[in-house]
């Protein structure tokens, strides 16, 4: 297929492929501009189930306009193919780019990204769409790092044909992010397994691993910890995941669907408070308490008194005792009571110090230590290795430039501490600063250009960025300044004066015979795109379009369409109108710019 044309797209080469589909690079032959061509194996096209669908897929893709969701900008089934046109994305997937840039691994600049990727699933939850088959390869990451949502509504298509032709092993690759009602192959899965394979995505995201490792488990192990075990700690693998924040994921990721969250929104209101997201109990002996100078949580063991109980309860069940040995219970009885005044006297000396107006000191001291060799014992610390003494040092350096969270705060811990412990985070961090400060200067100059609003200014911002977020706005701006106000800067010459644009005049352009003798014209000559028919795709296509001062109609384009061939249509037709009487200023005859809407209904 290569080298051949689709919808004016020259196919130049396949970017991916998948069990079903193959995606190739075209490149639009008059705009130049690329777009991600997806499609179907020829080996489906025949069958009836696919293609509905397939048309299904394109359906959801067309409701699921959203910046951070790719977007479908044309769709054709012809009989012989099936085809998506779709926004070519110029990134790498998320796995790839954990890999490329380590710094995302830090907790402030994975949860700011991944809130951004829950934003679009809570779009897409709202909109009646689980995607199904969530993981880093699907998530694919702009240069500006910007989260784009790929192959929505294709996973359970895929899943129900790879079983038939390939087995369950076909599924490996996804099986990692699966929840656990799609491992039982609940027949009803709902957003909520979305929200388990998001919780799988942000803990890959925080570590860099895999939640299991595949290469040592088999299928079988890895549906049987999903279904039954918590996920590894994220802390093993980045110190910087705190128990909060761990919690965070646990929640994310729980096994029953109730316990988990329930929608998109609140998973993310969890990451934006994650110093408050409560801590849970680990057990019936064990709870978790927080230090509120650090947030950092300490495991208390607890109730040590009721292990004791136990095994007094055990010891005096161990006592042999007979009915008729009257002399021996006696003695028991005697020997327990004094066992239990020495108990009761310990305890007054612990608690009281065993002060000397304390009755029986004396003979209770023999049982008790000296209060002075308690009190000697209680204020002994033990002494810091020099090991521990450099690691600890190494600690708060870091926390004081964490604390300051400056590019000259890391570098100077880097240089005091060239070996320390947080080397590779200390670096991580000054990447994403750096980042940061390019991103914000790239958008101060992008919006000084903005007010200036000159070919020259557009063309300074380029010059200046190279690598710009808004290159490719300020080359339409380039672009429209030159068509609307002929401001063209040419071999240096001086910039030509043209005549100016309205768009409020004395006396405004209109049609001969009114707007409704215009949009009845519209109606004869224009013809309903077949892919828009199938697709089901009705609304308004707003064009806009100059009134020259002879009433005709140049400078048309869309200024928002609701794609499927009805923007083209729109515009070819508009382009075809018949002669307008022309606007006037001041009782000459002007150039106005107007917009209108072309209505697409379908019945």
């Amino acid at each position: 297929m290569l080298d051949s044309v689709i919808f004016n797209y020259r196919l130049t080469k396949k970017i991916g492929e998948g069990g079903m589909a193959k995606v190739y690079l075209g490149i639009h032959e008059q705009l130049e501009t690329p777009a991600a061509i997806k499609v179907l194996d020829s080996a489906f096209v025949s069958n009836e189930t696919v293609r509905q669908r397939f048309i299904n897929e394109a359906k959801a893709l067309y409701k699921l306009s959203h910046p951070y969701i790719v977007r479908l900008l044309n769709y054709e089934d012809n009989g012989k193919q099936l085809i998506m046109i779709l926004d070519f994305i110029d990134g790498v997937d998320l796995k790839e780019h954990i890999q490329l840039h380590p710094e995302i691994k830090s907790p402030d600049v994975a949860i700011t990204f991944f809130q951004k990727v829950l934003e679009a699933f809570s779009f897409a939850h709202g909109q009646g769409v689980v995607h199904r088959d969530i993981k880093p390869s699907n998530i694919m990451v702009k240069k500006d790092e910007t989260p784009i949502i790929l192959d929505f509504g294709i996973a359970k298509l895929q899943d129900n044909l790879e079983l038939s032709l390939t087995g369950t092993n076909a599924l490996m690759g996804s099986r990692l992010y699966m929840s656990p009602e799609q491992v039982k192959s609940a027949k009803h899965l709902d957003h909520r397994s979305d929200i388990y394979s998001l919780g799988v995505t942000l803990y890959q995201l925080l570590t860099g691993q895999r939640v299991y490792d595949t290469t040592t488990l088999s299928e079988w192990d890895v549906m049987n910890k999903i279904v039954s075990e918590p996920l590894p700690r994220a802390s093993q693998f980045n110190s910087e995941v705190t128990p909060r924040l761990e919690a965070i994921i646990d929640k994310a990721t729980a096994k029953d669907l109730e316990q988990r969250f329930q929608s998109c929104e609140e998973f993310s209101s969890a990451l934006s408070d994650v110093d408050n997201f409560p801590l849970p109990i680990l057990g019936d002996d064990t709870v978790i308490e927080t230090n509120p100078k650090n947030s950092e949580a300490t495991v208390i063991e607890e109730r040590p008194s009721l292990q004791k109980s136990v095994e007094v309860k055990e010891e005096k069940k161990a006592i042999p005792v007979t009915k008729g040995d009257g002399d021996n219970n006696k003695k028991i009885i005697i020997g327990v009571a004094v066992g239990i005044i020495v108990l009761l006297s310990t305890v007054f000396v612990v608690f009281y110090g065993g002060d000397e107006t304390t009755p029986s000191s004396e003979t209770i001291s023999e049982a008790v230590p000296a209060k002075t060799e308690e009190a000697k014992v209680e204020t002994t610390k033990p002494q810091l290795s020099k090991e521990e003494l450099l690691k600890q040092q190494d600690k708060e350096a870091y926390d004081a430039a964490r604390k300051k969270n400056t590019v000259s705060a890391y570098q100077a811990y880097l240089k005091e501490y060239p070996q320390g412990n947080y080397v590779k985070d200390a670096k991580g961090r000054i990447s994403a600063l750096r980042a940061a400060y390019a991103k914000a200067k790239d958008k101060k100059a992008w919006d000084k250009a903005r007010k200036t609003n000159t070919i020259s200014a557009y063309k300074s911002y380029l010059a200046n960025y190279k690598k710009g977020k808004y290159r490719t706005n300020a080359e339409q701006a380039i672009i429209d300044l030159e068509m609307a106000i002929g401001e063209a800067e040419i071999d240096n010459e001086p910039e030509e004066v043209v005549e100016e644009i309205f768009e409020i005049v004395e006396d405004p352009a209109a049609y001969p015979g009114g707007m409704g003798q215009f949009y009845k014209w519209v109606g004869q000559n224009m013809k309903y795109p077949s892919q828009a028919k199938r697709m089901g795709v009705e609304g308004k296509v707003y064009v806009q379009f100059v009134v020259d001062k002879d009433g005709s109609l140049t400078d048309v384009r869309v200024v928002r369409g609701i794609g499927a061939g009805c923007d083209e249509e729109a515009v070819r037709v508009i382009r075809k109108a018949p002669k307008w009487k022309p606007g006037t200023q001041r009782g000459r005859k002007v150039k106005q710019r107007m917009v209108l809407p072309i209505s697409f209904k379908l019945g």
